[in-house]
């Protein structure tokens, strides 16, 4: 398959409509098409939840159930295929529940030609990446370009999903910058958004790719290592440290940036919600701040271009 194929799925479950769609789709210009094709309502319930096709072209009629059934069932948190219904009823009602229920176009198959077909695909594709474009901002911090609370939380419902189906564990680790008011109060908001970015980027350096990183809001960061436990989130926690510490000695800004970190684990045998994990977290990082002595930012007392020294509050160092 050459990779700018367009992947189709058709559900449809009279033979001879997949051979008249099959035909029209060959018979398209400019795009070249794989189309796989399932018979029947759960076969084509499986291959949308399972993903990675470019568009859908469902046929309303699917034995006892209908498509629209279909995509009411569908989960909408996982489900990003784009639908085209394509129906025999050249019906204005029909053609208003099914938008209503999620699909993006509606042809009548007696009416379909290459062209369009074609047209209709693009439109859809174009629509498609436009929406799904605006959902991607809506959960990005545009401050930051990690996570919002939104964004976070979205994640966090699947992955909570997947760890309690795998029994797998996960650590959360909640990060909030020490006095980070006096870096706002002595140096400006436009320092503290830079101070913000930093602790950004020196999160999303010291984890794995593949971990979600977040800010709350404020100066308050999530990281979630996934398929981890207490004792696996040492060794990035540490790398960590020493990333801010160099970063606070080589840096020229006439303050020194310190963190509060606390920890919690996320076990499926004892499940809990997303906002009970993070205040566990967050509980845990209260705990040891009030165990040592408070820190006054150096945003107060540091001069330039002396070497400050780095305060991390975590588990591993309590």
């Amino acid at each position: 398959m050459r990779p700018n194929t367009l992947r189709v799925l058709l559900i449809e479950d009279d033979e001879d409509d997949y051979v008249l769609v099959r035909d029209l789709l060959r018979d398209l210009d400019y795009v070249d098409v794989s189309l796989d094709w399932e018979s029947d309502y759960e076969s084509g319930k499986e291959a949308l939840q399972a993903g990675g096709y470019c568009v859908c072209l469902m046929d309303y009629r699917l034995g006892a159930r209908d498509g629209i059934e279909l995509l009411r069932e569908l989960d909408s948190a996982v489900f990003h295929t784009p639908i085209i219904f394509l129906t025999g009823q050249d019906s204005r009602e029909l053609d208003m529940e099914a938008m209503e229920a999620g699909a993006a176009d509606y042809l009548v198959k007696g009416k379909i030609g290459p062209p369009l077909l074609e047209r209709s695909i693009r439109y859809v594709l174009e629509r498609h990446r436009l929406l799904m474009e605006m959902h991607r901002r809506s959960l990005v911090d545009q401050l930051t370009g990690i996570l919002n609370r939104r964004g976070f939380e979205e994640q966090m419902i699947r992955e909570m999903k997947l760890a309690r189906r795998r029994r797998r564990t996960m650590t959360i680790l909640y990060a909030d910058i020490d006095d980070f008011k006096a870096i706002n109060d002595t140096h400006g908001h436009a320092e503290g958004d830079k101070a913000l970015r930093e602790v950004a980027d020196l999160l999303a350096s010291s984890f794995r790719e593949s971990d979600i990183v977040a800010r709350l809001g404020g100066d308050e960061f999530v990281v979630v290592a996934l398929d981890t436990s207490m004792r696996d989130i040492a060794f990035p926690e540490r790398r960590l440290q020493v990333a801010l510490a160099d970063r606070n000695a080589t840096t020229d800004r006439p303050y020194r940036i310190s963190l509060a970190l606390g920890m919690a684990l996320y076990d499926p045998d004892e499940p809990c919600s997303i906002w009970e994990l993070v205040s566990r977290a967050d509980g845990r990082m209260y705990q040891r701040k009030a165990k040592r002595q408070p820190v006054q930012n150096e945003a107060v007392v540091s001069e330039r271009g002396r070497s400050p020294r780095v305060t991390v509050e975590s588990e591993s160092s309590s």
